[in-house]
């Protein structure tokens, strides 16, 4: 008997859920106090922050669902996902009486990269000590 794959909402739920905390507090209106940024864009900050969070929320259920993809494949896909998403709701915001900014997509995407890369290479960091333990045990096991 095949295991059983987590349900719909169990694996898309967070990306779901925090697509739409990312959509809210991107369109309602923000008030116009700005902490002191003493050289850190705090701003740049939280965008960086919230879409690398997103892209690994979408990573999850790309490789446990029905059907499963593979790391590579679904970390890229999750990371052209988390970025897309992105520019579209600094586009959308142009609608909603904000200000759409370049710096603002260009740190969606450096955060989606970043989450993105460092899951793909601790995976394959992780798989590759996996097989070498492995193929440790299988060589004491011959001797």
């Amino acid at each position: 008997m095949a295991p059983s794959r987590p349900g719909f909402i169990k694996l898309w739920g967070p990306a779901i859920l925090w697509g739409t905390i990312i959509f809210t507090l991107s369109t309602v209106e923000t008030p116009d106090i700005h902490p002191p940024e003493f050289f850190i864009p705090w701003d740049k900050v939280a965008h960086f922050f919230f879409y690398a969070c997103f892209a690994l929320f979408v990573i999850r259920p790309l490789r446990h669902g029905t059907p499963p993809m593979s790391l590579v494949p679904a970390t890229l896909l999750a990371f052209l996902a988390a970025s897309g998403y992105g520019i579209i709701i600094e586009a959308y915001q142009t609608l909603v009486d904000r200000e759409m900014e370049i710096a603002d997509a260009i740190a969606d995407m450096a955060g989606a990269g970043m989450a993105s890369s460092i899951y793909l290479f601790a995976s394959l960091n992780r798989n590759r000590a996996r097989r070498e333990r492995s193929g440790q045990e299988e060589r004491q096991r011959k001797n």
